[in-house]
């Protein structure tokens, strides 16, 4: 079965997310510059995913390094290990494709009263498409970003998202 459109552009934008990552040393992905770290802003994408879909949804314990505030909007930026990020990131990732790959368009419509801190949410509910959608544009926002930065210090870093490529080649 094939998953809902939504669904496999997440699971596009993860693998995207990989992408612009490649070749990554630990020192640069954890460097100081100007803003957010790379690693930061992976576990901030993870704990996206854990608290909307992994945990809100699936109804899965929070994922213990990347659930931190610290790494919920308005950190500071900073992360001490990479590998660490990356291999917590992997797992939270991993489950909600597990989760997700399964879900059918009604599954989408399931909504549930929306807890966090969005002042525009409070008191509203909100359904996995929603939630969907709203992840898949925080990871292209983030995954504009990391592509900048690394193509501003010389890495090639290609095109994004990457499965318009694959429509572009279609249409030759």
């Amino acid at each position: 079965m094939t998953p809902p459109a939504v669904v496999g552009a997440l699971l596009d934008a993860f693998t995207d997310l990989g992408r612009v990552l490649e070749g990554m040393s630990a020192e640069e992905a954890i460097a100081g510059e100007a803003g957010s770290t790379y690693a930061w802003t992976v576990a901030h994408l993870a704990n996206q995913v854990d608290s909307w879909i992994n945990v809100r949804f699936a109804h899965e314990a929070p994922h213990p390094l990347v659930s931190a505030d610290r790494y919920r909007f308005g950190g500071d930026g900073r992360a001490e290990s990479w590998a660490e990020l990356r291999d917590a990131s992997a797992e939270v990732r991993t489950a909600a494709a597990a989760f997700l790959t399964s879900m059918t368009e009604a599954d989408l419509e399931q909504a549930i009263p929306y807890p966090g801190s969005l002042p525009e949410l409070k008191d509203r509910r909100v359904s996995l498409r929603y939630t969907l959608i709203r992840v898949l544009t925080h990871h292209y926002f983030h995954l504009g970003e990391l592509a900048s930065k690394r193509s501003a210090a010389g890495h090639a870093v290609g095109d994004y998202p990457g499965p318009l490529l694959r429509t572009a080649e279609a249409d030759r």
